[in-house]
């Protein structure tokens, strides 16, 4: 029987058959993050650690030697207590280098250094646009360990994360970059909680199924990795032309048959933020994914509430179902899916339904409107310099006016 459809049977066929897409990915995200869940709490860290490298009786295990590079922009307060935490890792073979982009220091992160005998860089150095990069080049050049993990100044520690992300770099032959799942701590600021909220929603969306399915999706946040295996493609240096180099390199490593693994969650704790602050935060990402992935990007808001929203409400019209009704069910379907999903990875930092529900919506309702803003330029701004995205994800410097 042919249906009866306003535009012919196509039309309805393809938002349907997207809408099948656009669910398949959320139910693979709930499970996967249930799975990955579960394996994280399953056994401590240390454990898995200690099995998979199966000491001799009698014998502690030998943990390979770690070089933890810590990037500082500035080491404000907010900073150093984010940086304590990683100096305070109990993990047997752990090297850290921290690395200030200025070149003068402080005297609370001398003190710092000196309590737990750190290495400390200042001044950066000029290999490429990267600033980040820059930042940590002379301490990845001297580092006294092949296994790198390179975290960001806003994140927080767990005692167990070190261990999982060696684990990680042993799970198999070919390992690439080894990542988190990054996630926001909670915060009284609610623009911080509109963050919060993306995180645990949609991006963990996006990662956990890339995951899941053998997608590089791997951001900067939190990434560790062989020096030795890095080197067979230019090193860190080969790097520095692109501002996610964390995205590049994790792509360079997979096509050559590096995978990455997913091996923890990572907490960023943010100081308070204005929606500004946060607006221009996720503008500046919008542009490096369409930037470094043109193609895919064409699809990701249509992979969003909103506009997958108004596609089920399209394809009711075509079937001539009542579209405020699909739309609305949709919509609270979609909440539905997102609530479990952030309750799930978030635990203890969940905000209250009130506050998780009003910035849901603010979020979701501005996804739209940003990623359109983001189409309309290709600068960027980060650590207080512009650069322009080329094709590809190459960046040159905006001279400044």
């Amino acid at each position: 029987l042919r249906m009866s459809l306003g535009w012919g049977e196509l039309p309805a066929l393809f938002l349907g058959a997207w809408l099948i897409v656009v669910w398949f990915i959320a139910i693979l995200s709930l499970a996967y993050g249930i799975y990955f869940k579960r394996r994280l709490i399953s056994k401590p860290g240390h454990q898995v650690l200690s099995e998979m490298l199966r000491p001799e009786a009698g014998n502690s295990p030998k943990y390979p030697g770690v070089t933890l590079i810590k990037p500082l922009t500035t080491p404000t307060p907010e900073a150093l207590v984010n940086l304590e935490t990683f100096l305070t890792l109990d993990y047997p073979n752990l090297e850290v280098c921290i690395c200030v982009q200025q070149a003068k220091s402080t005297p609370e992160l001398d003190a710092l250094v000196a309590k737990y005998r750190a290495r400390l860089f200042l001044g950066g150095s000029n290999i490429g646009v990267n600033p980040k990069i820059n930042n940590i080049a002379a301490a990845y050049a001297s580092a006294t360990h092949d296994l790198v993990w390179i975290c960001d100044t806003n994140l927080q520690a767990c005692p167990d994360t070190i261990y999982h992300m060696v684990a990680g770099a042993l799970s198999r032959t070919a390992v690439g970059l080894v990542h988190e799942l990054p996630l926001l701590a909670a915060s009284s600021a609610w623009p911080n909680t509109v963050e919060q909220v993306y995180f645990a929603t949609q991006h963990a969306r996006i990662y956990l199924v890339s995951a899941a399915l053998g997608i590089n999706c791997v951001n900067g946040m939190s990434n560790l990795f062989s020096r030795a295996v890095l080197a067979k493609f230019g090193g860190l240096e080969a790097f520095a032309p692109f501002i996610a180099e964390d995205f590049h390199m994790g792509t360079t490593l997979h096509a050559a048959g590096h995978a990455p693994v997913l091996a923890a969650l990572a907490r960023q704790r943010l100081t308070p933020r204005s929606l500004t602050e946060i607006y221009h935060r996720q503008l500046r990402w919008s542009r490096l994914r369409q930037a470094s992935m043109p193609f895919t990007s064409l699809l990701e808001p249509f992979s969003e509430a909103a506009a997958a929203t108004m596609l089920a409400g399209l394809f009711a019209h075509l079937l001539s179902v009542s579209p405020l009704l699909a739309m609305l069910l949709h919509a609270c379907a979609w909440f539905v899916a997102d609530l479990v999903q952030a309750t799930l990875l978030l635990g203890n930092d969940m905000p209250r339904f009130d506050r998780f529900l009003g910035c849901w919506l603010l979020r979701e309702t501005a996804s739209l409107p940003l990623y359109l803003h983001a189409r309309c330029s290709s600068v960027i701004r980060w650590h207080g310099a512009a650069f322009r995205l080329l094709p590809g994800g190459r960046s040159v410097p905006v001279p400044s006016e």
